[in-house]
């Protein structure tokens, strides 16, 4: 029997993989008997229906960080049966963007991907016959040596401790967006002769470049769109931090070889734009049914011909974290698949649902 609405809809910051240790606190609501979060449609042409109120439903809502990405998510759940929708932010390359003024009308689904996003190669490298070895390291975990594949889409720390043939070495970091639309991108150049003479400039890529700080061993040392300077007989970090005329920031690294040996560590843009990939994941939607036990994702399957339309979208109020929560209310048709290899499940249903999306 249905509770009081009082008790109707509950919004937590359980998300995902954390539902063990979520709170669930109540969002005050108008007196009213009508469901507001629920979701009805059918599973393989089976009838189902979860409504927040009804036998233990309650409606998660909260934000994670996936590879660094921000994810947007609600989920509807009894414990036995739930549908979990999550949103993965897009222009990450532009800091302080507004997700809602983006978010598309028409969802795409998210999916696994078969091949890397980026594959750290040391023979990738313009200098790899003067390097030994080279230790990778992804977000601080080192993940091996000489070749690594990076197979999920994400916004990376990516170094490289680089080992040289004459048994010296030295390390650099940059960072890496590698399966999301880059609204901007550009990489490093540079030029030094036999007299220490320096120079070093930004190739744009076509994007319009608004300023560029130079910073030498982290010192700002020039602003302008090329750096020119006499070095010393050592090794140096060089990093320009671009900001472009559409909002995008980004900073890239290189390690400058002042000894004239051919020790330097280019600019790893090079890792970002070496593979094509259709599969961005910019604004997708991923889907998870939990049934009988078993978690079911749209990931796993090809989702091409699928629709996930959003049909409205109103400001509902905060969750127990402070976050803003948004009802939703969408048509979505998608396959969903587990890990070990059971067919396909055809899901189709119609709901209002609660999400957390920052303003």
């Amino acid at each position: 029997m249905r509770n009081s609405a009082k008790y109707g809809a509950l919004v937590a910051m359980g998300l995902m993989l954390v539902f063990s240790s979520c709170k669930k606190t109540t969002i005050n609501m108008d007196d009213s008997n009508d469901p507001v979060f629920r979701a009805d449609g059918t599973i393989d042409g089976q009838a189902f229906s979860i409504v927040a109120g009804d036998d233990n439903a309650y409606m998660y809502t909260g934000q994670t960080m996936e590879n660094g990405v921000a994810v947007y998510s609600g989920k509807l759940d009894n414990g036995s049966f739930g549908i979990e929708m999550s949103i993965f932010d897009g222009a990450v390359d532009i800091p302080n963007h507004n997700p809602l003024t983006m978010l598309p009308q028409s969802l795409t689904f998210a999916q696994k991907s078969l091949y890397p996003f980026a594959t750290l190669s040391k023979d990738l490298l313009p200098n790899a016959q003067l390097i030994n070895s080279v230790e990778w390291f992804v977000n601080g975990v080192s993940v091996g040596w000489n070749d690594y594949n990076i197979m999920e889409p994400g916004k990376y720390e990516v170094c490289g401790n680089v080992s040289f043939t004459d048994g010296t070495s030295s390390q650099m970091c940059s960072e890496l967006i590698l399966g999301y639309q880059k609204n901007a991108n550009c990489a490093i150049k540079h030029f030094l002769n036999q007299e220490g003479q320096f120079k070093a400039w930004i190739d744009d890529l076509g994007y319009p470049i608004e300023k560029v700080h130079w910073f030498l061993d982290d010192e700002f040392v020039h602003a302008g769109l090329d750096y020119a300077t006499n070095l010393g007989y050592s090794s140096y970090q060089l990093r320009a931090q671009v900001l472009f005329s559409n909002g995008v920031l980004r900073s890239k690294n290189m390690v400058v070889d002042g000894t004239l040996s051919g020790k330097y560590i280019s600019d790893f843009t090079q890792f970002e734009t070496s593979i094509s990939t259709p599969l961005f994941r910019d604004f997708s939607l991923r889907l998870r049914l939990t049934q009988n036990g078993v978690t079911y994702s749209s990931e796993n399957v090809t989702n091409n011909d699928a629709k996930a339309e959003i049909i409205d979208l109103k400001y509902f109020g905060k969750n127990a974290n402070g976050l803003e929560v948004y009802k939703a209310t969408a048509k979505v048709t998608a396959k969903v698949k587990d890990d070990v290899g059971s067919a396909p499940k055809t899901i189709d249903f119609i709901t209002t649902f609660g999400i957390a999306i920052p303003k």
